[in-house]
């Protein structure tokens, strides 16, 4: 099952980056993640660093647009610009027991913690575009619980910010 949750979330990181140069729909910013509903599905935790930046808001309506064609059920915050509604995000996660988490992680400080966070609740993860420094990444690798991470094409990501 573990397995399987891993391959998902790397269809999903494939699919947000993909789709990320999508324009950007309104996002409601909340930093507090939506208790999971009870579902049929997977459940898959996404979470973007702040809302109201169109790049933003872009990266994640395609996150929730992969997990969606998937066919998972979604758990969806706004870090609200801050490395400790971050990790109070991540833990939200972990107690509505979501299946895995396609993660958003903006700030370096916080991937150590949260890869502790997600290997401890023994859910899989991947992340996009903050994947932290080059020594957390090896870190990263070590854990059987992450999945993977793709991380952003700033210079495209520019240009698909100045034509939103």
């Amino acid at each position: 099952m573990k397995k399987f949750t891993a391959i998902l979330l790397g269809m999903v990181m494939i699919f947000t980056m993909a789709a990320s140069t999508a324009e950007a729909s309104s996002t409601e910013s909340s930093s507090e993640a939506a208790p999971a509903a009870e579902a049929t599905a997977w459940v898959l935790a996404a979470d973007i660093w702040g809302s109201g930046v169109p790049i933003l808001d872009a990266m994640n309506e395609a996150s929730l647009y992969a997990i969606d064609i998937a066919g998972c059920d979604v758990v969806n915050a706004s870090d609200d610009y801050s490395a400790d509604v971050a990790v109070q995000n991540i833990q939200r996660f972990i107690g509505n027991e979501v299946d895995g988490g396609n993660l958003y992680l903006a700030s370096p400080a916080t991937v150590p913690t949260v890869s502790d966070m997600m290997k401890d609740a023994e859910i899989p993860f991947s992340l996009h575009t903050g994947i932290g420094t080059a020594d957390q990444f090896e870190e990263l690798q070590a854990n059987p619980f992450f999945a993977g991470a793709v991380d952003a094409n700033n210079v495209l990501a520019g240009e698909v910010n100045a034509q939103l």
